[in-house]
């Protein structure tokens, strides 16, 4: 199964070098569960999902066959995702070898968080190019999903608009606070799918 990047920023020349193609998505899906352990030790998620749920609920986003942000999540939400790609081909070569070794500690993830999770630039898009998608390119970048088709009124999406409100402060008060690092916040509402690939077949290392 292939994924679909937004955004498409991976320098392919160097993964192509590096990595099979298992072994760079399964190498990226390492990387990332070591900080969402970390970002799980500041924000428990599962709980979060438990307030909202007592509010309203919300229509969850069925897309974790083909969303490769959804799929591999470990945060343990229905809602809360990470929205960083995983550079992990602009890693050095004792980088690399501490990754593929699972060999990582805090001091791993300071010093190459920056390299792996941040874009070129000061913002880039997360979804298409239109303005709900745009965030700090030097950020942790969380999404928060759900299926807006799905709601019956305007009542329920004020509510929802206003729940994610709430949670945007929340994780960017406790995570900035905790670790130094700016944080994001995207809404996507599926109403367009923007990760099914249209041609199944289409390869992520070209």
């Amino acid at each position: 199964m292939k994924y679909k990047y937004i955004p498409d920023s991976y320098n392919y020349e160097l993964i192509n070098e590096k990595y099979n193609e298992e072994e760079f998505i399964d190498l990226q899906n390492q990387y990332r569960e070591y900080l969402e352990k970390l970002l799980k030790s500041i924000i428990d998620f599962k709980d979060t999902d438990a307030k909202i749920k007592q509010i309203i609920n919300v229509p969850k986003i069925n897309d974790s066959e083909y969303n490769f942000y959804h799929k591999f999540s470990t945060l343990g939400s229905d809602y809360i995702y990470l929205r960083n790609n995983f550079h992990i081909e602009k890693l050095n070569d004792e980088e690399l070898s501490r990754l593929k070794n699972n060999d990582m500690d805090y001091d791993y993830l300071k010093s190459t968080l920056s390299k792996v999770i941040f874009e070129e630039g000061d913002k880039a898009f997360y979804g298409n190019s239109i303005l709900k998608y745009l965030a700090n390119s030097k950020s942790i970048v969380f999404e928060f999903s759900y299926d807006q088709q799905q709601l019956v009124d305007v009542k329920e999406l004020k509510t929802i608009e206003s729940i994610i409100q709430q949670i945007s402060e929340y994780l960017t008060t406790n995570i900035e606070k905790k670790l130094n690092i700016p944080v994001s916040i995207i809404v996507y509402d599926g109403i367009h799918d923007i990760y099914k690939q249209e041609d199944e077949n289409q390869m992520i290392i070209q």
